[in-house]
Order: C-alpha cells, then sequence, then structure tokens
C-alpha cells in the first residue's frame, strides 16, 4: 500500500448537531470512519451512518479511555486518528495529515494543534491553542489510561521508552466548550464527579485537580477553583509537569477574578523565570499592572510578551498575546498616559498583526476623532495602512458605526468592498446609519432614507419613528409573514436533506420580531423566548442598541422607555449567565455613545475651558473602556 491506511476512531452521544461537519472534515484525511455510539436518543447514529462511518452501538461504563479503547479495538487501519464530535479537522489539513505521516516514516505519533474558540457561537473572543497527541499508530500496546481526561502519551512512552513523538501543523478546530455547548450538555457536572471519583484513587493527583480547578472556574466558583490549582502546583513540583504552565496561569486568573491582584502578580513573577518563553504569563502579567494602574510595569510586562512571540507548541496559549493583544494593549497604557500618538502607533501594530479586529479599530478611529477632523478620519486611515481587504472595510465600518460616527460608516459601506457573506449585514447596518444620521426627521428624513432600498423592515422603522402605531403593526405583520414564508421554504430543503437543520438566523429573526411586538403590543402577557442559541442574543442585544439610539436621537421618550423596559425584563429572566452579562453591557454602552457623542461636539465657551481640555481625554479614553467591554 503506498499510503499508510488511517482509521478515524470516535466515541459519541447526543452529537447530532455538530457530528456531520466532524465526519466531512475528516473524511479527506481517514479511509475508515467509526463511531462508537455510547447511547444518543437524539440522530446522531442516522446522521453518522448516512455520512460514511460505521457505527457501532456500546454501553456508556463512565470511563473515558475504556470507550476509546474499545473504538480503538474496532479499527483496522495502520495508524489511528482520534477526534471528538464538537472539533472539524481544519480545510486542507486532510492531505497534510497523510503528508506528514509519509515524511516521518519512524514516527509513532504526531501531535496537534488544538484551536479551542473563546466566547460564542455568534461571536467568538478569540481561540486558545494547545497541543494534543491525536494521531498515532494502531498498537496493541497504544492504549489510553484515566477515566476522564484520558491520555495517551505516558502509556505509549511506558510501552515504548524509544517512541517517537513530533509534532506537527495539523490543526483541529474544537467549539466544545463554547459557553452555549457547555450548558446544553451539562458538561461540568459530568466531569466534576468523574474526577471526583478518580481522586479517590489515583497516581495523578495532580492532573487530576488541575482539571477539576477548570471545571470551578467554568462553574464560576473561582475559590474552589484556585483551591485546586494551588494544590495541583504544589502535591507535585509544577516544574516537573507538561502542564504546569497552564496551572500556574489559570490560578493567576483565579486570584484576578477574586480581586487579589497583587498575589496574582506575585505569583506571576515567581514564575517567571521557570517559564521566560511563555508569552501568556507576561501578557496575563501586564493586564495586572494596568488594572493597578501601574503604567510602566504594565509597558515592560506587555514587551516582553511581544519580545517572545507567539507561544512554542508545548504550551497552551491564547491567539495573539504575544502579536496582536500585546501590541494593542500597548496601545492602551500609552492613551493611558496621555501619549496618543504613541497609542495610535501601538493601535496601528496592532492591525498589521490581524487587519480583521475590530478594538483595535475601535480605539485608533476614537482617537483620530478626537485629535483631529472626524470627515478626515478615513483618508487618515488611508495614510496609515494599505486597505485593500473588504475585511478590513468591513471592520472599519462597524467601528464608525458603533462609535456613532454614521456618515463615515455610510460612506465606506457604499463606496468600498465588502465581504460576500456579509451582503445582508451590510444592508442592515446601511439602513440603521441612514436612519440615525441628523437631520433624517420629516421632511428631510424621508429624502435621505428614501435612497435606501424600499424594505419592509425599513418601512416599519419609519413608521415607528413617526409614531404611527398602526403603520408599524401593519408592518410588522408584513415581517411576521416573510419570516413565515423562509421558514416554510427552509423546511422543504430540510425534508430533502434531512441532516441539515435551521440555522441560527430563524432563533434571531424570532427574537427580534418578539421585540418588535413587544413595542406595539399588549405587554401583560407577552412571553419572551429565552432558550434560543446565543447568536439570536447578538442579533437581538444589537437590535435594542440601535432602537435606543433612535428614540434617543428622535427624541421618542416613550419608545426609549418601552426598549429599556423590554431590555431590564429580558436580562432579569434569562437564564445563560454570559448572555446577561452581555446584554448588560449592550445596555452600558447605549448610554455611554449618547455621552461620548456629546463630548466629541465642540465645546464652546467654556468658563473652565482649561480643566476641561485636561479631564476630557482621560474622560474619553475610560468611556472607550466601557464602549469597547474593556474595563476590569
Amino acid at each position: 500500500m503506498d499510503k499508510p491506511l488511517i482509521s478515524l476512531c470516535m466515541i459519541v452521544k447526543n452529537e447530532e448537531d455538530c457530528i456531520a461537519q466532524c465526519l466531512l472534515s475528516a473524511r479527506t484525511a481517514a479511509d475508515e470512519l467509526i463511531v462508537m455510539d455510547t447511547g444518543s436518543t437524539d440522530q446522531t447514529v442516522e446522521i453518522a451512518k448516512r455520512t460514511g462511518a460505521a457505527v457501532h452501538i456500546r454501553e456508556w461504563k463512565n470511563d473515558f479511555a475504556a470507550a476509546r479503547n474499545e473504538s480503538i479495538n474496532l479499527a483496522s487501519g495502520e495508524w489511528i486518528l482520534v477526534l471528538d464530535a464538537d472539533e472539524i479537522l481544519e480545510e486542507g489539513h486532510g492531505a497534510l495529515l497523510r503528508e506528514v505521516i509519509a515524511n516521518s516514516p519512524d514516527a509513532d505519533g504526531f501531535f496537534v494543534r488544538i484551536v479551542n474558540f473563546i466566547g460564542t457561537e455568534a461571536q467568538h473572543a478569540g481561540s486558545s491553542v494547545s497541543a494534543s497527541l491525536r494521531l498515532f499508530r494502531n498498537k496493541q500496546a497504544y492504549r489510553y489510561e484515566g477515566r476522564i481526561h484520558e491520555q495517551i502519551v505516558q502509556p505509549i512512552l511506558s510501552a515504548n521508552p524509544a517512541a517517537k513523538l513530533l509534532y506537527s501543523n495539523i490543526q483541529l478546530n474544537h467549539g466544545g466548550y463554547l459557553p452555549e455547548v457547555v450548558q446544553k450538555k451539562n458538561k461540568v457536572q459530568r466531569n466534576m464527579d468523574l474526577l471526583l471519583q478518580e481522586l479517590e484513587n489515583t497516581d495523578s493527583e495532580s492532573f487530576h485537580r488541575y482539571n477539576l480547578g477548570v471545571e470551578y472556574m467554568r462553574a464560576g466558583d473561582y475559590t474552589l477553583a484556585q483551591e485546586q490549582f494551588c494544590l495541583s502546583r504544589t502535591v507535585t513540583d509544577w516544574r516537573k509537569t507538561s502542564f504546569g504552565h497552564v496551572v500556574v496561569l489559570r490560578e493567576v486568573n483565579c486570584l484576578q477574578a477574586l480581586g487579589r491582584w497583587e498575589e496574582a502578580a506575585d505569583l506571576c513573577r515567581v514564575a517567571a523565570s521557570d517559564l521566560n518563553n511563555y508569552p501568556d504569563l507576561f501578557f496575563t502579567l501586564g493586564r495586572i499592572h494596568y488594572h493597578l494602574r501601574q503604567w510602566e510595569q504594565a509597558e515592560e510586562a506587555f514587551h516582553k510578551a511581544l519580545e517572545i512571540g507567539e507561544s512554542p507548541p508545548q504550551y497552551t496559549s491564547v491567539s495573539g498575546v504575544g502579536t496582536y493583544s500585546a501590541s494593542f494593549h500597548l496601545g492602551k497604557t500609552r492613551e493611558q498616559l496621555g501619549d496618543y500618538d504613541g497609542a495610535v502607533q501601538w493601535y496601528a501594530n496592532a492591525l498589521t498583526f490581524n487587519s480583521g479586529l475590530l478594538s483595535p479599530f475601535l480605539r485608533l478611529i476614537s482617537l483620530l476623532a478626537r485629535l483631529h477632523n472626524a470627515n478626515g478620519i478615513t483618508n487618515t486611515m488611508e495614510r496609515l495602512f494599505h486597505l485593500e481587504s473588504p475585511k478590513t472595510w468591513w471592520s472599519i465600518a462597524l467601528s464608525y458605526y458603533q462609535l456613532g460616527l454614521y456618515e463615515q460608516a455610510t460612506d465606506i459601506l457604499k463606496n468600498k468592498p465588502m465581504p460576500v457573506e456579509k451582503r445582508e449585514e451590510r444592508q442592515l447596518l446601511l439602513l440603521r446609519c441612514y436612519l440615525l444620521l441628523p437631520g433624517n426627521r420629516a421632511p428631510g428624513y424621508t429624502g435621505v432614507a428614501a435612497r435606501h432600498k424600499r424594505t419592509v423592515r425599513k418601512l416599519f422603522y419609519m413608521a415607528l419613528v413617526r409614531n404611527d402605531d398602526k403603520a408599524a403593526a401593519r408592518w410588522l405583520q408584513r415581517l411576521e409573514q416573510e419570516r413565515a414564508q423562509r421558514l416554510k421554504q427552509k423546511q422543504g430543503i430540510t425534508d430533502k436533506h434531512t441532516n441539515e437543520s435551521f440555522d441560527s438566523s430563524d432563533s434571531a429573526s424570532e427574537l427580534v420580531l418578539n421585540l418588535h411586538a413587544y413595542l406595539l403590543k399588549e405587554r401583560e402577557q407577552h412571553v419572551i423566548p429565552l432558550h434560543l442559541p446565543a447568536s439570536a442574543y447578538s442579533a437581538l442585544w444589537s437590535e435594542l442598541y440601535f432602537l435606543y439610539i433612535l428614540a434617543s436621537n428622535e427624541h421618542l421618550f416613550a419608545l426609549q422607555t418601552q426598549i429599556q423596559t423590554y431590555w431590564l425584563q429580558l436580562l432579569t429572566l434569562l437564564p445563560d449567565p454570559l448572555q446577561r452579562l452581555k446584554g448588560r453591557y449592550e445596555l452600558i454602552k447605549c448610554v455611554h455613545v449618547r455621552i461620548y457623542q456629546l463630548l466629541q461636539n465642540k465645546d464652546g465657551d467654556l468658563e473652565y475651558a482649561a480643566l476641561w481640555n485636561d479631564v476630557k481625554p482621560r474622560l474619553m479614553t475610560l468611556i472607550d473602556d466601557l464602549l469597547m467591554e474593556e474595563v476590569n
């Protein structure tokens, strides 16, 4: 055989939402797809079979290693590839996987890069990267150990001390610990129960205490989490374990969350000599000094992270801490020191690492608007950067919108290239900018807005602004009919391709229409849908933000009160604490956009102009922090 035969081995339960994507990505690499199901009650088994997998049903015995090994025993390949259902092999990496095997004929296994997404499905705040051995030879002695957080490296090295285990650039994208997925599957409680069982009889106390600390963190109990990390760090010398670096970092994170900032800084400094090539540690130390307003120490730590660059592969690391995030925070520090030109340079530097980032654009545009004429910002940006990417222009347009610079946002949206996949979002953002532009009230109001494509949604908004409840109700009915028609069309597609499901836009439109109905109809019996994907609530926060600013601009105080009432009611009822936090941030942002816009105006003749000019830049920086959810 010219190419090694690769067997994909998976253990699954109730993974109908993601298993098809996983298997489709793995088919480019594996010659054999083995799925061992441990008791699914949804469509997982049927979807896996339709996607080409051989499915075997086995009883779950509360032991991940035993289940892994049973799936491997079913494999006939020379190599084993292990994936979880919520992981996807990076596009093009099936061929890369075969290439690394062919190029290293004496290897016993390969570490791959696991990219764990941070944030929500709707908006990933970033990602952490770790290494995991997921590709290894199919030998009888190479089997997993451990009831939970099962391990394969040590068993391979115990069976064959000379085994050659290599790092590779193969990448798996993991979404299983996004907040909405964890909540849906109750992973935290399941993992805690298994870890407590393991701690009763184990030779790996340090490892299991570390993992127990991670689960307490996910549950929001930072006191218990910090205790477990401290035990993990001390019961075995953390310097002698492969995971010691992340134990230290997680304990620091817990101390931060508990407000024990000086202790967090001390632990960073103690570990720094042993982890002097770990950018995450120095970046975190910089964040601590920033919070404590120790600007020089913060700069020193951020510079050290930038000097290291991206993390070596043996470390678990958050993407960007040694590149764009360090540059971004150096810009924030320069702002705090009143060095606005220096801040501009650092924000620009962050964007050279990653031109699609929104936060550096927000800070940069905000500074340029404060230091120069807002109408010339785009020309200044074009002088600073070589702007060609549609993704970059989209980020700039969003930045303008979030800062209340609607005229500039409109110009970008109309005249610059935008990503094809953002076509609908572009139309909606353009509509919102038109309606928020000054002078758009009748009669001139209809003149500007009419140039935008006539849509039912636009007519609904305009009826709201005119206080014409009858017209607004008529257009709302049309919006509801359009949604019903879209759902009917999608149902027809789903009937033909039963492994496909409605996308999150269905839930998003349901929530947005729910808000619109609340603003027009009887509110006493109004029911707000609560158990929907996080992306749906992101769309709702965006709509609430827009309508609040619109009502404020148009002096529609009754509408503004209704929006606030709905918003606060939703925050009280939402079961997901992360979504409640996101909703509060968006509500705060509305208030501060108004303050921000007032501060952007010319001051005129003030009795205390000198004092105001001294205070205003620092106040603007604080407002930027609030606008961008960056207050520690």
